[in-house]
């Protein structure tokens, strides 16, 4: 077997051993995914069941009481952990497209190759195993935020046990800009790539008859979107006042940080007061007003610019809480 012979069976067993890894961390964080659902589920359900109140015999019938008032609280925090995880499905999806980009990339094309006699054969498997394994690591790396929700909301399910450890000031604001905020947010980006992709399809030149039916088709999808658009704009908007409430009165976080997280909606307010006739304008059909793609390229940018930047700060604030957990769990069992 001549040398390049050899580097490509060394690199199709690398491909095969990249795949598989890529395979099973997908797997792992569905099964995290999965095993977080069931956690909220069953904590919601015994919150209920705690909280349940046995009604007396000398109840009144014009106040009858069922449940204790806490519930709405309960409801409210478990809402926004489903919303987490909601906004984590959907981050999965997305890792999982990208694993198979990858996938497609992984095969190496040795056409063309030429070995420097000088370089050991060592030298260039080295070169080929660094190559997949620097892959697989950027993709890790982009799942690891996914890993650190779960690890958090394994611990802060239970909204007491969150409380006696000390941590329910601290996630709860990050808790509700994921759940109310950062999930319509990435879901205006997405309606944004689709509109996109119509917009190409409604302005194509017509030659046939086809095309022009084309046209009619791209400009109702566009419609549709539009009113999807709206629909997420409308989330974010009924929800904003709680969530700025909830930051300004958020003495688990540090003044900068609560800033920081309300500056969001303002930069949210801007763009929407930028853009938003956008979502009005895609309804039309055959009017002047009709939206270029320019301006939905620009739309697109400055929500993707947004979109990155709550993530990140989240992203971190999680990773500093999932410390401090392990910190509290730690003292509390030596303890």
């Amino acid at each position: 077997m001549n040398r390049i012979a050899e580097l490509k069976e060394f690199a199709k067993e690398k491909e095969k051993e990249s795949k598989d890894k890529l395979l099973e961390y997908r797997k792992n964080l569905e099964e995290k995914i999965t095993t977080c659902d069931g956690i909220i589920k069953r904590e919601l359900e015994l919150e209920r069941e705690r909280l349940t109140v046995i009604k007396p015999e000398n109840e009144s019938p014009e106040c009858p009481i069922s449940i204790n008032n806490e519930i709405p609280e309960i409801q409210d925090f478990h809402s926004n952990l489903n919303g987490i995880l909601e906004f984590y499905k959907e981050q999965l999806i997305r890792i999982g497209q990208a694993s198979k980009r990858i996938e497609e990339c992984l095969p190496l094309d040795f056409a063309n190759v030429k070995l420097e006699e000088k370089k050991s054969q060592e030298y260039y498997k080295k070169i080929i195993n660094d190559g997949y394994d620097s892959v697989l690591k950027m993709f890790i790396e982009t799942g690891r935020p996914i890993t650190n929700c779960c690890k958090v909301i394994v611990d802060i399910a239970d909204k007491n046990h969150c409380e006696e450890l000390g941590l329910f000031g601290k996630i709860y604001v990050p808790m509700m800009t994921v759940a109310k905020f950062l999930l319509p947010v990435q879901r205006i980006s997405d309606v944004l790539n689709e509109t996109l992709e119509q917009i190409d399809f409604r302005d194509a030149s017509p030659s046939n008859s086809n095309d022009s039916n084309q046209r009619d088709e791209a400009c109702g999808k566009l419609k549709d979107l539009a009113k999807q658009l709206v629909k997420n704009d409308n989330e974010i908007k009924s929800a904003c006042c709680h969530l700025f409430e909830t930051i300004s009165d958020s003495f688990g976080l540090e003044e900068e940080l609560r800033k920081h997280f309300a500056s969001f909606l303002e930069k949210y307010y801007n763009l929407n007061a930028k853009y938003g006739i956008i979502h009005l304008h895609l309804c039309g059909y055959g009017s002047p007003e009709l939206p270029e793609k320019q301006q939905i390229l620009d739309y697109l940018k400055e929500i993707n610019s947004l979109r990155a930047e709550v993530q990140d700060s989240v992203n971190r604030v999680v990773e500093k809480l999932s410390e401090e957990i392990r910190k509290s769990l730690k003292n509390k069992a030596e303890k």
